[in-house]
């Protein structure tokens, strides 16, 4: 027994062992079968198994793989929507009637500022708000209903000073660098 065991684990002049099966041997198998799939039914289960298995961020709608996904953060282009000057100055209108942290009111106000805002996600909102009194954490200001836009902009101007002086304001990327702002006036809102 042991000998028939080693006869047949000897290797073809080809390299590959002599009982196994080649790859294009086991293709012509199954190209002949019911149970091939052919190149649709292949795809199909391809997304199925990616919506199943892979992160949401790597795929696009459609199942597909996002390519953009793998490159260097550097060269994947920008996704980001920028907040218009009127923007602005109606989420400032909406904080004042509504407060930090209502940001589903602020949407589906039937004041103007709430006809503007609609087209904003609450996190677009509340990334927005954050950047409105130049503070990355929201979190001390939800519930503070400001009495007026100066009330906001002194609160951007307390923290901008206090960054400055920390060395921690990104004045590179903040809505107040006057590069910035005439690049986004070039963007459509």
């Amino acid at each position: 027994m042991q000998r028939s065991a080693i006869r047949a684990c000897r290797l073809a002049p080809n390299g590959l062992s002599a009982a196994a099966p080649t790859v294009s041997a086991a293709r012509e198998r199954l190209a002949g079968t019911s149970n091939a799939m052919d190149d649709a039914q292949r795809t199909e289960y391809a997304r199925r198994m990616r919506r199943l298995l892979s992160p949401p961020e790597i795929l696009m709608p459609d199942g597909e793989i996002d390519q953009e996904f793998f490159l260097p953060a550097r060269f994947r282009p920008s996704k980001e929507r920028y907040f218009a000057h009127e923007d602005r100055e109606a989420l400032a209108q909406a904080l004042v009637c509504h407060g930090f942290g209502n940001w589903e009111a602020m949407r589906v106000d039937s004041r103007p500022f709430g006809l503007r805002l609609r087209q904003w996600t609450v996190e677009d909102l509340e990334n927005a708000a954050k950047q409105l009194v130049g503070c990355a954490d929201i979190g001390r200001y939800l519930g503070w209903q400001p009495a007026n836009a100066a009330a906001i902009v002194q609160e951007l101007e307390q923290n901008r000073a206090n960054g400055l002086a920390r060395g921690t304001w990104d004045s590179v990327r903040h809505w107040l660098n006057p590069a910035l702002a005439a690049s986004n006036a070039e963007q459509p809102s």
